[in-house]
């Protein structure tokens, strides 16, 4: 801006000049032509460059992304669990690909599909041990500098690893038992949430979403009360809020608290309200 000003201020000064050119020597005028010229060249340069800033500007405002990650595990396990049952077996568990973009600095999409089991065969002679899963799409908007609000299929606020559930995020070669039955990752559910981040680490989410649809036939287990969104029931939603702190590094903390108000999703009259405090 400062050159831009200097070279503004200097074709002005050369008005009175141009007012007076009978008066001033041929070489002068020459001098002051050939500095009018180059003026004009650099303030035809400025304007390109602020043009090809504002241009990336918009592209980097909106930028499609891709990633993601494959696991593959092995396991030689000599009496398996109660049933004595050896476990000797190479699985390549789960290929997952990720797409987002960023229409503005303050609108993004972010998307999440997973191959599991890396076969999925659906015939009338046999089935694979596969399954493709849509986990997370969703739209979220900034609404300040702190705050946003996410919408669409996302995953739960709860947990350790629910929502980055990645490998280096847990040690063994599979998820700890806990927080695959109890705190059925990866869990996600259909819905809206509304974040708020403050500057001391502490963070505050607030769902309201689809909810589980657990059964007395497995002793209303949560993993298997997952719907998916896939045609889930909706006869009750779930609540679920979460306060986190990671004030230092390597550090998080954090409470969950969910609720809802029919675990079953009005199918079992006797189940009623069902509470999870992580």
């Amino acid at each position: 801006m400062r050159n831009l000003l200097n070279l503004n201020i200097f074709s002005l000064l050369l008005l009175p000049l141009s007012s007076f050119a009978d008066e001033v020597p041929s070489d002068l005028r020459d001098e002051v032509d050939k500095l009018k010229r180059q003026n004009q060249i650099i303030l035809e340069r400025l304007d390109a460059t602020i043009e090809q800033l504002e241009k990336t500007h918009r592209q980097a405002n909106s930028a499609s992304h891709f990633g993601g990650y494959g696991e593959m595990h092995y396991n030689n396990l000599e009496n398996k669990k109660s049933s004595g049952v050896d476990k000797d077996e190479l699985d390549f568990h789960r290929f997952v690909l990720f797409f987002s973009h960023d229409f503005s600095d303050r609108i993004r999409f972010f998307s999440e599909l997973e191959l599991e089991h890396a076969l999925v065969k659906d015939t009338s002679n046999a089935s694979g041990p596969g399954e493709v899963e849509l986990e997370q799409a969703y739209v979220q908007f900034d609404i300040g500098d702190n705050q946003h609000a996410t919408a669409g299929l996302f995953l739960v606020p709860v947990g350790i690893i629910n929502e980055t559930h990645e490998p280096p995020t847990f040690y063994g070669v599979e998820r700890n038992p806990v927080e695959t039955n109890i705190l059925p990752t990866t869990w996600w559910e259909g819905g809206a949430l509304y974040n708020w981040r403050f500057g001391n680490g502490v963070s505050v989410d607030i769902a309201m979403h689809s909810g589980l649809k657990a059964a007395s036939s497995s002793n209303y287990a949560i993993r298997s009360g997952r719907q998916k969104v896939a045609k889930a029931i909706a006869s009750n939603a779930a609540y679920t809020a979460r306060v986190k702190w990671t004030g230092v590094a390597g550090l998080e903390v954090a409470a969950t608290l969910q609720h809802q108000t029919d675990i079953t999703q009005s199918t079992d009259a006797t189940a009623g309200a069902a509470n999870l405090i992580e």
